[in-house]
């Protein structure tokens, strides 16, 4: 049986679905998702070479949203957001005993102002399934854009895998397929969505395949792992 959701956390879901600020920071949220997910900021720098810092147009109200609308409590209501913490906060412990010191703080730097603060914009902002079903939808569109960007500037490496010209966060071949697999199967919450448009749902299933095709063709040993893991687990 389910358990019984206490009354007074009704009311604070209902007080908080009606928030207007939570409303504001929870849209440039998702804008800051897309941006992120479909790294149009890094392939507006590589083509143009001049940084537009798009992520700065949403991250700043998204992430004060969040502190200000109570979206860190909402996060942290789950288990899953525990860990996720606990993850970084193992990684800063790590780091002084790296082999590469330099770089590893570059790097957990790196996830920690940018990724990081994801989970508490996605996880403390949404509060209600049309909120969720548009962020799936939105990181849905990203896939659409990464695999147009694939087909764009896809090259192969001196080992005969997809990597890509415009190189950025995925253009590493197992980045790219890391990338991939993460935001691929949200065509998947389109393509089942029967409300959508046949043609609509036909061309996302290409697209699917497309980029299956392309996460194998990055030759990933990690990749194909997580891919046997998601077979077994679907």
């Amino acid at each position: 049986s389910w358990p019984a959701i206490p009354a007074a956390r009704i009311a604070g879901q209902d007080r908080d679905d009606h928030n207007p600020l939570r409303k504001i920071a929870f849209y440039a949220g998702l804008g800051l998702l897309l941006m992120r997910l479909s790294l149009v900021s890094e392939l507006l720098t590589y083509t143009t070479h001049i940084n537009f810092y798009l992520l700065y147009l949403f991250a700043p109200p998204a992430i004060l949203g969040a502190l200000l609308t109570g979206g860190v409590q909402r996060t942290f209501m789950h288990r899953a957001s525990i860990y996720w913490v606990a993850y970084f906060v193992w990684m800063v412990l790590a780091t002084p005993f790296s082999s590469w010191k330099g770089d590893s703080v570059r790097l957990m730097l790196s996830y920690g102002r940018v990724d990081l603060v994801m989970l508490f914009v996605v996880g403390g902002l949404a509060v209600n399934w049309k909120e969720i079903r548009l962020i799936f939808y939105g990181i849905a569109l990203a896939a659409a854009a990464n695999l147009l960007t694939v087909r764009v500037f896809m090259k192969l490496d001196a080992e005969n895998r997809i990597s890509m010209e415009a190189s950025g966060n995925i253009g590493n071949s197992n980045d790219l397929g890391a990338h991939l697999l993460l935001v691929t199967p949200f065509l998947i919450f389109v393509v089942l969505d029967r409300r959508r448009n046949l043609f609509l749902r036909a061309l996302l299933l290409a697209l699917i395949a497309y980029g299956s095709w392309i996460v194998l063709g990055t030759a990933s040993r990690g990749c194909l792992l997580a891919m046997v893991a998601m077979f077994l687990f679907t």
